[in-house]
C-alpha cells in the first residue's frame, strides 16, 4: 500500500501541468442569481483549455477568500478597458461549464 501512494505522489508530482491562459479585455460578466459565482469572457482564446470548459468562459466564486478579490480585480479591468491574464486552475467545479479561476494578471 506504500509503494502505491509514493508511485502515485511521484507521478502527480512529475506529470506536466497545464496553466489555462488567456489575454485580452472583458467581454462579459455574469452574475447569476442562483449561487455565488461570476462568470465572465475575455476576447482572447482560452489556450489548453480543460474539456470541461465549453463555454469559453471563466468562473469566480465568491464564497472563496479570494474571490472577492478577484471580483473587484475585474470589475476594475473592465471600467478601464485593461486587459488581462487569467490563468485558470483547469478545473469546473464552481460552474459545470467554464473554467475556475487561479489568477488575475491586470497588464
Amino acid at each position: 500500500m506504500l509503494r502505491l501512494t509514493i508511485t502515485l505522489l511521484a507521478l502527480f508530482a512529475f506529470s506536466p501541468a497545464y496553466a489555462d491562459e488567456s489575454t485580452g479585455k472583458v467581454t462579459h460578466i455574469d452574475l447569476p442569481t442562483y449561487s455565488k459565482i461570476v462568470l465572465f469572457g475575455l476576447d482572447g482564446m482560452i489556450a489548453e483549455k480543460p474539456r470541461c470548459n465549453r463555454d469559453q468562459q471563466f468562473t469566480i466564486n465568491l464564497a472563496t477568500p479570494n474571490g472577492e478579490a478577484l471580483f473587484q480585480a475585474l470589475l476594475v479591468a473592465k471600467a478601464n478597458g485593461f486587459n488581462l491574464k487569467v490563468t485558470g486552475l483547469n478545473t469546473c467545479i464552481a460552474h459545470s461549464r467554464s473554467e475556475d479561476v487561479k489568477s488575475i494578471l491586470i497588464q
